[in-house]
């Protein structure tokens, strides 16, 4: 928990549907938080604010998808519908930036990409979908810097009873 934090920025979001075949959505996020806390000596005297970023938090993201819907793909009353995804988090430090010198930690930039698909078949009952999560298998973190699973291969087969 951080007192006095002022952030400026911004969100900015696009959703498209063409036909209700194509669907694109895209979310980008710049936001500049900072600490206004000022801290004090032995003696009490205030020491000048940091102003430094929050640290562990990423400041400026990107998330963006792209699906594609088919009707009567391979069997008539079936659906199939596949996607992409692509995410980007700009590189950030772990802990506070302004002390200090080299060799601090940064979480560094990372894009990953996924890929999937899902198929209904005809009774609408019986789904199956495979997901290819970071499909180029590229080093991501969360906000402590530890590594997030690399390349992983998902499928699921699902039933409704009702």
């Amino acid at each position: 928990n951080v007192g006095k934090v002022f952030t400026k920025g911004f969100d900015f979001e696009l959703n498209y549907n063409f036909k209700n075949k194509l669907f694109f959505s895209g979310n980008t996020s710049l936001f500049n938080a900072r600490d206004y806390n000022v801290t004090y000596d032995n003696a009490g005297n205030p020491i000048t604010p940091t102003y430094e970023r929050l640290p562990n938090t990423p400041y400026f993201t990107m998330n963006y998808n792209l699906r594609y819907n088919a009707k009567d793909f391979i069997q008539k009353g079936s659906n199939i519908t596949c996607y992409t995804n692509m995410l980007y988090v700009h590189e950030f430090f772990r802990h506070g930036n302004t002390l200090g010198g080299a060799g601090k930690t940064i979480i560094p930039t990372q894009i990953a990409n996924d890929i999937g698909f899902a198929y209904t078949f005809p009774n609408k009952k019986t789904t199956f979908s495979f997901d290819v999560k970071n499909i180029l298998d590229r080093q991501i973190f969360d906000n402590y810097a530890l590594q997030k699973p690399g390349r992983g291969f998902y499928g699921k087969l699902t039933y409704s009873i009702l």
